[in-house]
Formats: C-alpha cells, sequence, structure tokens
C-alpha cells in the first residue's frame, strides 16, 4: 500500500499522498467483502442437486463407461486402481476434459496409492459442480468488467484511454455508482 502512495518514487510518503491510497484500500476491502457475500448468496442458489437433474443421465452414462475401464484394469476385481492407473483410464477417453482429469488426480494426497473406482461418479458430480460454479463466476467478472469500462469511458470523452485517479474514484465510488457489480 505504501509504494502505491509513494507516487514520485522517492521512498517516502506524505499523509497527502497515503490517505486516498489507505482510503481506496478500505474502500476494495469493504467491496470485496460485500461480492464475497453475494457471491456466497448465489452459490446457495445453484446447488449440486440442480446439476444433478440437469446432467443425471450424462454423468452417469460417463461414469459407468469409464468405471468399465477401471474394472479391465482391476484384474484381481478387488475394487481398487492406483493411482497411476486412474490417471492413463481418465485421460485415454474423451469423455474428461483435461481441466476436469486435473481437478481428481489434484485431489489425492501423495501418500495416497489406490482408489476406490466405486465412488466415481460421486468424484465427477463434485468435479462438474464446481467448474459449472467457476464458469458463473467468470461470467459475473466478464459483465463487471464491461461496466467498469462503460463507467471509466464516461470520463474520457477524447477517448485517450487515460482518466485521473481522481476519475476513477468518482467512477466507483460515486453514490450513485456503488452497484457496479453484476452479482
Amino acid at each position: 500500500m505504501i509504494a502505491l502512495a509513494d507516487e514520485n518514487h522517492v521512498g517516502r510518503i506524505s499523509w497527502y499522498e497515503f490517505i486516498p491510497v489507505a482510503i481506496d484500500s478500505i474502500k476494495s476491502f469493504f467491496a470485496r467483502n460485500k461480492v464475497l457475500q453475494k457471491m456466497k448468496e448465489k452459490d446457495r442458489e445453484l446447488k449440486k442437486d440442480g446439476l444433478k437433474l440437469i446432467y443425471q443421465d450424462e454423468i452417469k452414462k460417463t461414469a459407468n463407461i469409464i468405471l468399465r475401464m477401471f474394472k479391465s484394469v482391476d484384474e484381481k476385481q478387488t475394487g481398487h486402481i492406483s493411482i497411476k492407473d486412474l490417471g492413463k483410464c481418465m485421460n485415454n477417453t474423451s469423455l474428461l476434459t483435461p481441466k476436469e482429469v486435473n481437478i481428481i488426480m489434484r485431489s489425492f494426497k501423495a501418500e495416497e496409492i489406490l482408489f476406490e473406482y466405486k465412488n466415481f461418479e460421486s468424484i465427477l458430480y463434485d468435479v462438474r459442480f464446481e467448474l459449472a460454479r467457476s464458469r458463473l463466476m467468470d461470467t459475473s467478472l466478464e459483465k463487471l468488467n464491461v461496466l467498469l469500462i462503460q463507467e471509466f469511458m464516461k470520463y474520457d470523452p477524447e477517448n485517450t484511454g487515460l482518466i485521473s485517479i481522481t476519475q476513477i474514484k468518482k467512477a466507483l465510488f460515486s453514490s450513485k455508482h456503488t452497484n457496479l457489480t453484476p452479482f
């Protein structure tokens, strides 16, 4: 925060430099908390059960096909395969995205060597739920980006791509624009 306030880069700051940066940081903190609270509310709206209802058949079919792959690797039919074989099976199918495979593989601790594959369908639901929630968040951030650009353009009538710090503060924190977040 001090580095931000040191606009003339001399290694020392005056109160006049520090106070606006401190205020902006505090406002950012409160805005961040407000966004996080709204995200939690949205999170409650998007339930795993909703995903199951929409994609139940597709996830079940995908899991069944991959479970057959696991069973073919499990020659002794123990219900377990190595984490290494799990990765190979998942990478040898077009039914899972690389991101899904990566998330599943990262979920294991280094000392884990076996995977009980009867749990795969449940894991797949969880992974797809997290990815759906992540996509929802990305979409909301894209909307926020558009709103901010529109607001900043109001302070840049010559379309130079530059506005002052004061104009940024006005755009972000004026009372009539406090609801810029699309959440």
